[in-house]
């Protein structure tokens, strides 16, 4: 292995840092807590092999662009002070550095971290970040992770993502939506998980892809002016609870148009008589071309056959 050139060396280490990305394991219930799967550190085991490996590793950029920013609750402990604790990362400015000028994917894991701390570190970079993915314990710890993003321009961002990690039980503190006026244009692909819908600031023109999985949901009206002001909408993801089926009952409305989606689906979680076909009929989808339904009863499917005229 020590005969494969730098060039190889550097597309073996690319191909492993994407693999390593921690994800959210995500229970058939609203109510249980969401788990983080914890990944080890492609990087760091790459770093540790030889000399060359590390050498090679440091001056390759683009294994530098991806910042999984988490603390371990042990971690957390052994701090010896609260100024610790409000410290700079010093490995997120180093990997800042070596990433040079390109895009940044981001992942925060807000439990046992200074939100304020790391985002003094990330914003100054905010017009490289390319995916910003966060994690926190419940709604109300929300405020604290976005207040720092109310005018951050982020002129590059694709993806955002925003996960609590608890249910919001329709309560949700008071705050002021982020990424405003434009600021993120290439915004396309969001996902919100058990937070509110109305944090996000609509409209965003650029949207292609929303996935909405048991969020705190807006009115009816309020959510078709959301939508109206996403035209190119293809993709949208709908998981469903209890509290949306009064919030968005669209009687005496009329459907909310969205001429450009392609796919849609739907997972109702139900525990008591909601259905899924008045979430159906809350759309006007011409162009559709797929459609998930997900927890669907036996005498859901009769109405489901009648809406469609199958």
């Amino acid at each position: 292995i020590h005969t494969l050139p730098n060039e190889l060396l550097t597309l073996i280490f690319e191909a492993g840092s994407v693999l390593t990305y921690p994800s959210l394991v995500e229970p058939k219930s609203p109510f249980v807590p969401i788990t983080v799967k914890k990944v080890s550190s492609f990087m760091n085991t790459v770093m540790h092999v030889c000399h060359r490996w590390r050498q090679v590793a440091i001056h390759t950029p683009a294994l530098w662009t991806t910042l999984h920013i988490s603390r371990s609750r042990k971690a957390l402990d052994n701090l010896p002070s609260v100024k610790d604790f409000r410290n700079p990362m010093p490995w997120v400015t180093e990997h800042l550095m070596r990433s040079q000028c390109l895009p940044l994917d981001i992942s925060l894991d807000c439990r046992h971290i200074s939100i304020k701390s790391v985002f003094n570190q990330l914003i100054p970079e905010s017009h490289r970040w390319r995916s910003l993915v966060i994690t926190i314990p419940s709604v109300q710890d929300l405020p604290n992770a976005l207040s720092s993003l109310k005018k951050i321009p982020a002129p590059a961002l694709e993806t955002l993502e925003i996960t609590s990690l608890k249910y919001h039980d329709s309560i949700a503190p008071n705050l002021t939506s982020f990424f405003r006026g434009g600021l993120s244009p290439n915004l396309s692909h969001v996902r919100l998980n058990r937070v509110s819908l109305s944090w996000l600031a609509f409209p965003l023109k650029g949207l292609t892809t929303l996935d909405l999985r048991f969020v705190i949901w807006p009115t009816f009206p309020h959510l078709a002016e959301m939508l109206s002001g996403s035209p190119n909408l293809q993709n949208l993801i709908l998981h469903i609870d209890n509290t949306a089926a009064k919030l968005l009952d669209r009687r005496g409305r009329a459907a909310i148009n969205i001429p450009s989606l392609r796919s849609l689906e739907i997972r109702l979680f139900s525990q008591g008589s909601p259905t899924i076909c008045p979430f159906l009929q809350i759309f006007s989808i011409p162009a559709l071309e797929s459609l998930t339904l997900r927890e669907v009863t036996s005498s859901d499917w009769c109405r489901i056959l009648v809406y469609f005229r199958v």
